[in-house]
């Protein structure tokens, strides 16, 4: 499976916990799910927006510092991604 970046930024918030780097982190599961999560931060310059290559989910990483958990099973991919830094799961 193959991740694909999604160049379209007209959408709603991704599902889980955005938060500034500052700020104490509250993790919430993709859709509201008890399903286990991986947390990532991204490090890029500008916004990014993927897709789960397994869930088909969209993860939107509103800009630099932007923290987001995913699905568990998307993990492997987006661990791939060089402006992404797994920091928890």
């Amino acid at each position: 499976m193959s991740l694909r970046i999604d160049n379209d930024m007209e959408m709603p918030a991704a599902h889980g916990a955005l938060a500034h780097p500052d700020t104490l982190l509250t993790w919430l599961c993709p859709e509201g799910t008890t399903r286990a999560v991986a947390c990532f931060e991204y490090i890029g310059r500008t916004a990014l927006v993927l897709r789960g290559p397994y869930t088909g989910q969209r993860y939107w990483f509103k800009g630099p510092g932007a923290r987001l958990c995913v699905d568990a099973r998307d993990q492997h991919a987006l661990s791939a991604v060089p402006v992404l830094r797994l920091v928890g799961g």
